[in-house]
């Protein structure tokens, strides 16, 4: 078929395209109600305290600035932790993990970098959740440094990379819009197309019915 006869094919055609474009606006409004999930992450980075280590007994030589970022993270992902931040009004779940990314001033040292991530549908649940969390874990471990007697100018330093920004990970009605009227005007004109030779057909049909009958 040339362009032209597609073009008259669909123009003869024209309301089987707008049935299922219709069927297609029908899907719309039912993406128009799906529920968007929001994810953020914060990104603390923890270093090893601007005097000497063995003023700081958690970064001496039987321990690291990583292995006491670990021990504070694995407590934060604790049930018991979880609790008193779920008490504290703040429901969604958080996700925290330690990576490894400075650079390497022993073979046993390097700088943590500590994600925490939220993914909830609210917006401002991700950035509530996060601060909490963030301030949480700069909490503990402010804490196990003071039960060890050390010195606040001695203690790790933590500084914000990164602050949480919702984005959508799940739901997202625009890609989703134009993915539906997409696929919605592609089978428009497919079903136009096939259908045009089967009611061609069932036309010619009902025109020999009544000269057969006679």
């Amino acid at each position: 078929m040339t362009a032209g006869e597609w073009a008259a094919t669909l123009c003869r055609r024209w309301y089987v395209m707008l049935g299922v474009l219709l069927c297609t606006a029908g899907v719309l409004f039912a993406v128009q109600g799906r529920t968007i999930t929001y994810r953020g992450c914060d990104q603390l980075f923890l270093g090893a305290p601007p005097l000497p280590w063995n003023k700081n007994v958690l970064t001496g030589s039987n321990a690291s600035v990583a292995m006491v970022t670990g021990m504070v993270t694995e407590e934060m992902n604790s049930e018991q932790v979880r609790d008193q931040i779920r008490a504290a009004g703040y429901p969604t779940y958080y996700n925290m993990l330690m990576t490894n990314t400075g650079e390497s001033r022993f073979p046993s040292y390097t700088s943590p970098t500590l994600h925490i991530c939220v993914s909830s549908p609210s917006q401002q649940a991700v950035l509530r959740t996060n601060a909490v969390a963030s301030q949480k874990f700069i909490t503990l471990l402010a804490q196990m440094q003071t039960a060890r007697q050390v010195k606040t100018k001695s203690q790790i330093t933590v500084t914000r990379l990164a602050q949480a920004v919702p984005e959508p990970i799940a739901g997202r009605p625009s890609q989703a819009y134009f993915g539906v009227a997409l696929i919605g005007l592609l089978l428009a004109v497919a079903v136009a197309l096939w259908s045009d030779p089967v009611l061609t057909r069932w036309q010619q049909r009902r025109k020999l019915r009544p000269a057969a009958a006679s």
